[in-house]
């Protein structure tokens, strides 16, 4: 189940990642920084599905980690002052 999941995040993201050529596939890997160009690898279809599942771990690894930060400063937001809980949502809100 999580492995379906995982691919279908993965598989949301492939379109920007991945190119179809009469070979197989090209993949656009991610720059380690920012101001520098991704490198690119030709790959078979069974090596894409793989790393569909990867790059949606890392989507869902990413909202989680935004949730739970979202959620931590809401917590620390309504404790710190006076504000009431839905004061301290709409701040969420504009946040996001």
């Amino acid at each position: 189940m999580l492995h379906s999941l995982l691919a279908r995040f993965g598989n949301q993201m492939a379109e920007s990642h991945f190119k179809r050529i009469p070979q197989g596939w090209i993949f656009r890997a991610a720059p380690p920084w920012s101001i520098t160009l991704g490198s690119h690898y030709l790959v078979s279809d069974p090596t894409k599905a793989k790393i569909e599942v990867l790059l949606g771990a890392s989507y869902l690894v990413a909202w989680l980690t935004i949730a739970a930060l979202g959620f931590l400063i809401f917590l620390l937001l309504l404790q710190s002052s006076q504000t009431t809980w839905i004061e301290c949502g709409f701040l969420l809100l504009a946040v996001y």
